[in-house]
């Protein structure tokens, strides 16, 4: 009744599974936890062979490159033996919501995605090195259900919801937004043009992987591409863009008008404080609006 499924990519899912597998057993119902790797490195590929060996419920395949997020998640829609699909990201951590499953269950709804959210540790990390990224998620990504209702578009994050195959059946997420970043939205706003709803709820895991300062801005830099691809997309297919932020409208307003050779420079100065002990958002802010002025077209 129930499948499970993780994309995985350079991630040891080993303690996760077993807490998911323990969860899922309580629910007394058929079940299945489903693992495809996105272009590991074999020590993690090899850990997870053996996950499918020691778990009879849990299944594992591969990709054979780097496909990313958004075409692993279909592939995992379409090998799924059961019609609840539940997702959840690869470094998450459920331990200290024991009824993470079991709340989702409760709630499912054949007409909505039901949406838990995520917390981050509330002390930050020792290593400096991991500091913006645990920063960023305290202040940016914690918001209550109620508020995140206000906007369940921008505000819908993929990496813990339950949603029903019938919902898929019809909407996926576009493989033509690679990499990092924004292919939830784009996917929230599909299913809601679909006339189906989204539901966030208090439901939350962990977000245990931080990236350090440097990964956390190469992943940022990808989501800011996106930002540029599905705009061009929605502009193709002559739709609204479903993307709403500050930043997206500050960007909007001033990319006529601000060319890329103007902030280009400024890039390495806003990283020198980013990649401090005390990175401030407002830089942070500043370079992503920076970053993505400097894609525009000559």
């Amino acid at each position: 009744m129930l499948s499970v499924l993780i994309p995985v990519y350079r991630v040891d899912v080993t303690q996760l599974v077993s807490d998911l597998h323990q969860q899922c057993s309580a629910l007394k119902i058929p079940f299945e936890i489903r693992l495809r790797d996105d272009g590991s490195d074999i020590m993690y590929r090899n850990i997870h062979q053996q996950l499918s060996q020691h778990f009879q419920e849990v299944n594992y395949s591969e990709n054979t490159s780097n496909l990313g997020r958004s075409i692993t998640r279909n592939l995992l829609i379409q090998e799924a033996k059961f019609d609840w699909l539940y997702f959840l990201d690869c470094d998450s951590d459920i331990s200290k919501n024991p009824e993470l499953i079991l709340n989702f269950w409760k709630q499912k709804d054949e007409q909505a995605l039901i949406s838990g959210g995520r917390i981050y540790q509330k002390n930050p990390p020792s290593n400096p090195a991991f500091y913006l990224h645990w920063l960023w998620g305290s202040e940016r990504e914690l918001i209550d259900p109620k508020l995140r209702m206000r906007d369940p578009v921008n505000h819908f994050l993929s990496n813990n919801f339950i949603i029903h195959r019938s919902i898929t059946n019809k909407i996926q997420f576009n493989p033509r937004i690679k990499g990092y970043g924004y292919e939830d939205t784009l996917f929230a706003a599909e299913l809601i043009g679909a006339g189906f709803q989204i539901k966030h709820i208090e439901n939350p895991l962990i977000h245990a992987g931080l990236d350090s300062t440097l990964q956390f801005i190469e992943k940022i830099e990808e989501s800011l591409i996106n930002i540029q691809r599905i705009q061009e997309l929605c502009i193709e297919q002559g739709i609204q863009n479903p993307l709403k932020s500050k930043l997206i409208s500050t960007w909007e307003s001033t990319r006529k008008f601000i060319p890329s050779w103007l902030v280009k420079p400024f890039l390495p100065l806003l990283k020198i404080n980013l990649k401090s002990k005390n990175p401030s958002l407002v830089i942070f802010d500043l370079y992503r609006l920076f970053y993505l002025l400097s894609l525009q077209r000559k």
